[in-house]
């Protein structure tokens, strides 16, 4: 999952500058310093641009930290190139300048996220003739600012004192565009310095140094961010953004590397189709752009496709050759329950496949267990700079494709319940798919999602019959529309049951987790089992847990949408009081928590998920009923497969529970009136701001009458003249 929990690995100074800074060959440190103190920029005592320390400043903060602005610029003007070279050679310019912004906020030129509230107190960003922003290509906005999120390399946050942290800053870089493969920031609190770095493996923070006292240390720092390449400070070269002037659209160009083959097919992307995994700072950041292939010229060369880009554990299998495998001797009805792979390849960075340990951090292990820094405590309190737990309380995303209707955080956790968690290293990859479809999220009719369950239930007996495949990954977003039938896709994580056990983790989204898995533990089991601790067998996923998420699915779908207003209506169907209960239930099933005793509960025992929706309206509680039918088919599938514990799942269990668990969903398309479905936060801020429309008016009434009261006392009582 995409949580850090309260720990994050601390490394050196030296270390974070070896295995993870740009490299400075060509900069002599010492020499720099020297050139430094003979300007006068630079003396024993520190920085003559800070005669005193940021805390004795009685000015506010954006103005006690202004002299950074200077400390940067003095840096890289009077940085010292080794020549090694018979004939001397230019030294470089800087890629990077820098600025101290005061808290302010950052345009945006392009972005998949219309919601910009991130304010970072001081930024590198790139010089105007290194952009690769659209600020570079169009000057079709020239009242932007040059300084958008674009062209910002990295983040500061700066503090006199330890105090909490308010910005949503890395989260924010890596979130706001697809090239970004890591970033860097720094937090400063008085002169104590922090240099931070997040992939989508590792955040990892260096030891505090004193940028007064510690100048070789800060004058390293700021020489390997202000003269390293883009690539070197993130940026993936395999992507360029392209903007449109005459129509205002925006998006990548994309180059998708050939597993096979040395050379690479280019696309240009249309939209975005999805992207909120990529809110997590850690995890698969997966995002998916339908898009069409090009020729050098840019001509449009073949029909449009989907193209996901995605980060996968360094030691899995590749998603397209899982299907592969599962559909080996599939029949073509069978292959019409999945999606079909064109293409497929690693990401090249200077022709070497992208990796968070190999290439990132050059080979380095996180060491995940001994050094670490608390980011839980008010004393290092940076969770929010890295997380952007501020963003979690927006509202949800509109843009296309992003988890438009979705309730706030919905494919994220709660990060309390968390003390620490590993990721492994991670490869970046990219798959073409041939289909383009929608998500079970945007689905409009409580039909179409009973019908998409059905049709994913067959495709995991699919996987199941064709090598006893588990999917272990199954939500609304890996749940694909084409062409009025579901395709069952995202299958990175699916894999044998029962094998490679270095997999075995808690594997999901936590909302449609089967309740076992999110426990990791055997549930249905009987009681005189349960008190046999030392007899417990290792807990693995089966098929019954992939069937339980498509449930969860289903149930997502009826507490999480309303019924939408028909043709004619002027008036939802559902009252504001349903409304409210019905949210309250919503936020009650599906609590994004792991072990949540209600969801166990609901799916375990019967008559409590009918007590849940027993205020639906009678067209919502038709499908309810099939949804409950589903559920005590499975939970009796899980009793009767967990009866031989101790000893090994009984695996008739799962002979036809696919076609069975199918079933009710199938009566419910054939036999349910079907309903137009409104997202239920929609309708719920509808209800609130004709409530508050309502308060306003009757107050501006009660003002009219509390005026007429005053005016005829006035006439009743004159006042004397002056």
């Amino acid at each position: 999952m995409s949580d850090l929990g309260k720990w994050v690995p601390e490394i050196s100074f030296d270390t974070m500058a070896e295995q993870i800074l740009p490299q400075i060959p060509d900069i002599s440190v010492k020499d720099t310093k020297k050139a430094l103190k003979a300007a006068r920029y630079l003396s024993k005592a520190g920085w003559a641009a800070f005669p005193q320390a940021p805390a004795d400043d009685r000015d506010p903060e954006p103005t006690a930290f202004k002299a950074l602005e200077s400390v940067h610029e003095q840096i890289a003007l009077c940085a010292q190139f080794v020549q090694t070279e018979p004939k001397p050679k230019p030294n470089p310019k800087p890629t990077l300048g820098y600025v101290v912004s005061g808290n302010k906020a950052l345009t945006q030129t392009a972005s998949e996220r219309s919601l910009n509230t991130s304010r970072p107190d001081g930024y590198g960003h790139l010089q105007r003739d290194q952009a690769i922003s659209l600020q570079k290509i169009t000057s079709s906005r020239p009242t932007k600012k040059f300084q958008d999120w674009f062209n910002i390399a990295y983040a500061d946050e700066y503090k006199k004192k330890m105090a909490r942290k308010n910005g949503t800053i890395m989260q924010h870089i890596m979130r706001v565009d697809a090239r970004r493969r890591f970033t860097f920031g720094l937090t400063i609190e008085n002169t104590t310095t922090r240099i931070w770095y997040a992939s989508r493996q590792s955040v990892i923070v260096s030891e505090p140094f004193d940028f007064m006292e510690d100048q070789d240390k800060f004058i390293h720092l700021v020489l390997s961010l202000t003269f390293a390449s883009v690539v070197e400070l993130g940026w993936d070269p395999s992507m360029e953004l392209w903007f449109d002037k005459n129509s205002d659209k925006w998006g990548y160009y994309i180059k998708v590397f050939h597993h096979d083959a040395t050379e690479a097919t280019r696309y240009r992307t249309d939209k975005v189709l999805s992207d909120f995994a990529a809110d997590a700072l850690r995890g698969r950041g997966t995002r998916v752009f339908e898009a069409y292939p090009i020729d050098k010229n840019g001509a449009k060369t073949g029909p449009n496709v989907a193209i996901k880009d995605v980060w996968i554990d360094s030691t899995r299998t590749a998603e397209a050759d899982i299907l592969d495998a599962i559909l080996k001797d599939a029949t073509p009805e069978e292959r019409e329950h999945f999606l079909t792979v064109l293409a497929w390849g690693n990401v090249l960075i200077e022709g070497r496949e992208d990796h968070t340990e190999d290439v990132m951090m050059r080979g380095m292990k996180v060491d995940y267990e001994n050094q670490r820094v608390c980011i839980g405590s008010k004393h290092i309190p940076i969770r929010q700079y890295i997380l952007g737990q501020k963003a979690d309380t927006q509202q949800p995303s509109t843009g296309t494709g992003s988890g438009q209707g979705l309730p706030p955080s919905a494919n994220r956790l709660p990060l309390d319940h968390i003390e620490f968690h590993q990721f492994h290293a991670k490869r970046h990859q990219r798959i073409v798919f041939k289909e383009i479809g929608t998500t079970v999220y945007n689905l409009t009719s409580m039909r179409s999602v009973f019908s998409a369950a059905r049709d994913v239930s067959k495709a995991l007996e699919i996987m199941f019959r064709n090598g006893s495949y588990v999917h272990r990954d199954v939500s609304p977003g890996n749940i694909l529309i084409v062409n009025g039938k579901a395709r069952l896709a995202d299958l990175e994580y699916a894999k044998v049951m029962g094998s490679d056990r270095t997999h075995d983790v808690r594997t999901g989204t936590v909302n449609f987790m089967a309740v076992e898995v999110s426990q990791q533990a055997y549930l249905f089991r009987t009681t005189s089992f349960s008190r046999k601790v030392a007899a417990r067998p290792s807990f693995v996923h089966n098929p019954l847990h992939d069937l339980e998420s498509v449930w969860w699915v289903v149930v997502w779908c009826l507490f999480w949408n309303a019924l939408d207003k028909t043709s004619g209506d002027t008036a939802f169907p559902q009252s504001a009081v349903q409304i409210t209960e019905q949210m309250m239930h919503a936020e009650q099933i599906f609590p994004q928590a792991y072990g949540s005793h209600i969801r166990l509960a609901i799916f375990a025992h019967t008559d409590i998920f009918p007590e849940y929706w027993s205020t639906f309206m009678e067209v919502q509680q038709l499908f309810a009923d099939y949804a409950e039918e589903a559920r005590a088919i499975l939970t009796n599938a899980f009793r009767a497969a967990e009866l031989t514990l101790p000893n090994s799942i009984d695996y008739k269990a799962f002979s036809d529970i696919h076609e069975r668990f199918a079933q009710p969903f199938g009566h419910a398309v054939e036999q349910c009136d079907d309903y137009p479905l409104r997202s239920l936060l929609d309708v719920y801020d509808t209800y609130r701001r004709e409530k508050k429309r309502k308060r306003g008016e009757e107050g501006k009434e009660e003002d009219k009458e509390e005026d007429k009261e005053e005016d005829k006392e006035e006439d009743d009582n004159p006042a004397a003249p002056l």
